[in-house]
């Protein structure tokens, strides 16, 4: 049963945690697995991690320590504005063009401190569009020209980027070295589905199948193991499928080359992806989903 805290975390009734404890701290790793503990209502072995779950909780701890290298190959996949050079050189080694990925279309990206209100000048009506930062998880708003406020949408994306990410969910240090920007991209569909690929060493472990429901949190059209059948486990809600249709494997299939090459860079890591027109397209590199603290449960 979910423990009180971390429903009330969920419902948004709590603060996510207190941001300047969580930036001062004099023992980053102390407070770190404290606040996954308090709020998973369970120990974790941060040492040895008993699932995939555990696994994302010792990678948010090792990442408070981690050299400048492996910091450096997060960094370049969680910034939502730099992630498109990766997506550039994974295309530029790519021999079958079939099998290219390309980036959700973007009217505006740039790197700022404050919301130029002149980038909503060329957006047009009867157009829906996505604004988010680059710098962190669920900073985003849809804007709809002639409709949505600019005044108050500028006034979100600035609080957004005065802070930084790494301090709101008990460290989600892969956003802590990212300059803030912000991007503006046309909205694909009012209801996209999201594909995410679980990914432990190199190896997809987990398949999910995504719909938003409201703005941070998701529910599971479809859940299943790395072959598209039943997974023995869960994480997250219960899905409403546990096994892929042959036009969902067929999809599926077309992202494995390119999930494999994220996930090859990384000890864990969730890939994002859009199935558009059959065409690919990128969503994120998720590396800490939740801030670590899904639910893990046997799939019965």
């Amino acid at each position: 049963m979910i423990n009180e805290y971390k429903e009330k975390y969920l419902r948004g009734e709590i603060p996510q945690n207190s941001y300047d404890d969580c930036r001062y701290a004099k023992n980053k790793v102390q407070y770190a697995k404290d606040w996954l503990t308090k709020i998973k209502g369970r120990d974790i072995d941060f040492d040895h991690p008993r699932n995939i779950v555990d696994e994302i909780c010792a990678d948010k701890i090792k990442l408070i320590t981690a050299d400048p290298h492996t910091l450096y190959q997060k960094v370049c996949w969680a910034d939502k504005i730099k992630v498109y050079d990766e997506l550039k050189e994974y295309n530029n080694e790519t021999s079958d063009s079939t099998l290219c990925v390309l980036p959700v279309p973007c009217v505006c990206a740039k790197y700022a401190k404050t919301f130029d209100l002149e980038d909503l000048k060329g957006l047009k009506e009867g157009k829906k569009y996505i604004i988010k930062t680059n710098h962190g998880s669920g900073w985003n708003l849809k804007y709809i020209p002639g409709v949505s406020d600019p005044q108050k949408t500028k006034e979100q994306i600035d609080k957004w980027l005065s802070l930084n990410y790494a301090y709101v969910s008990g460290y989600e240090l892969q956003y802590k070295w990212i300059l803030p920007g912000y991007l503006i991209q046309e909205l694909l569909t009012d209801e996209i589905l999201d594909w995410s690929f679980w990914c432990l060493n190199g190896e997809i472990k987990y398949i999910g199948l995504t719909r938003k429901l409201g703005k941070n949190f998701e529910e599971y059209v479809a859940f299943t193991d790395e072959n598209g059948q039943k997974a023995d486990y869960i994480i997250g809600t219960s899905p409403e499928m546990f096994v892929l249709n042959k036009a969902q494997l067929n999809a599926v299939n077309s992202m494995k080359p390119f999930v494999h090459y994220v996930a090859n860079k990384f000890h864990f890591v969730r890939v994002d992806m859009y199935r558009v027109d059959g065409k690919n397209d990128f969503g994120e590199a998720t590396f800490t989903p939740c801030s670590g603290i899904l639910d893990y449960v046997p799939n019965t």
